[in-house]
């Protein structure tokens, strides 16, 4: 899949730029239907987004207990991790690396 790029000037050098979705951050923890529209259209499609923080200060102090939380799910044994693998929906929870 190929996506189109806009170019942008950074400290005089041209870039490409991937025209990604921007969510914002303080709209999801408000629940406002459209950013969350907006972001399930994003992660579906591409897959990517930018996540706009600039306005969610508040909502970043939950950000270490979050990496906390990840990282106490992620060092369960395998055994433990593929119990969450399910084929019942779109969302297939853990399932084992394949390369």
């Amino acid at each position: 899949m190929t996506i189109p790029c806009r170019k942008v000037i950074v400290s005089n050098t041209e870039i490409d730029v991937a025209p990604l979705e921007t969510v914002s951050l303080r709209l999801l923890f408000q629940n406002d239907e459209g950013e969350r529209a907006k972001l399930y259209s994003a992660a579906k499609s591409l897959g990517f987004f930018y996540l706009d923080v600039s306005d969610s200060k508040p909502y970043l102090a939950d950000v270490e207990q979050l990496y906390s939380i990840t990282e106490e799910y992620f060092t369960q044994p395998e055994e433990v991790l593929l119990e969450d693998f399910r084929m019942d929906d779109e969302f297939c929870g853990y399932a084992r690396l394949s390369l």
